[in-house]
């Protein structure tokens, strides 16, 4: 079996009202109808690095508040998105178990949407509410991270095929159990 890793880049950025990324990149919002394919990964490959192929995904999150007294009013929108542009793979060492691993990061970044959808809704805020909900995008970004190192880590970056169904069953799991924070 031929060893090969995998890696996956997090693009997630704080900014106060609305991260631009995915409005001025073309991108692909997650969907549970739609799988990724190779074709969706459009960027030149760095034929110099170890990984086998790199998924660029994050979190795009905006929202707009007023404050009347201390009563604070507030839109959020949180989604999910792959960049196509700078996602990339190795032709030759593409097969559907890179695929699969590579679908589970995007589906491990929508897991952390979710989670975040919860928090914003669940979270009391105060007239501080720019560094509260900064604060709680950080938070997740940081979570969704460490989910993502793990995941790999786990898997030894899709070669553990064992690992690899387990690592599946148990996103397939956390995203049902958000899945009232999906966005329909």
């Amino acid at each position: 079996m031929k060893k090969y890793l995998a890696i996956v880049f997090i693009v997630g950025m704080l900014f106060s009202f609305h991260n631009v990324v995915a409005q001025e990149e073309n991108t692909i919002r997650w969907s549970a109808k739609y799988r990724l394919t190779w074709d969706d990964f459009q960027g030149k490959p760095d034929v110099n690095s170890s990984p086998a192929a790199v998924t660029a995904s994050g979190i795009d999150h905006g929202f707009s508040a007023s404050l009347t007294g201390n009563k604070v009013e507030y839109d959020s929108t949180v989604q999910c998105y792959f960049i196509p542009s700078k996602s990339w793979y190795k032709k030759k060492l593409a097969d559907e178990n890179l695929l699969a691993h590579e679908q589970l990061h995007f589906d491990i970044a929508e897991l952390h949407a979710r989670i975040l959808r919860k928090r914003i809704v669940s979270y009391k805020f105060t007239p501080n509410i720019k560094k509260e909900m900064n604060t709680l995008y950080a938070n997740v970004v940081k979570q969704l991270q460490e989910f993502q190192a793990n995941y790999d880590k786990a898997t030894n970056y899709s070669i553990d095929e064992h690992q690899q169904k387990l690592w599946q069953e148990k996103v397939a799991m956390l995203l049902k159990k958000y899945s009232d924070y999906q966005l329909r």
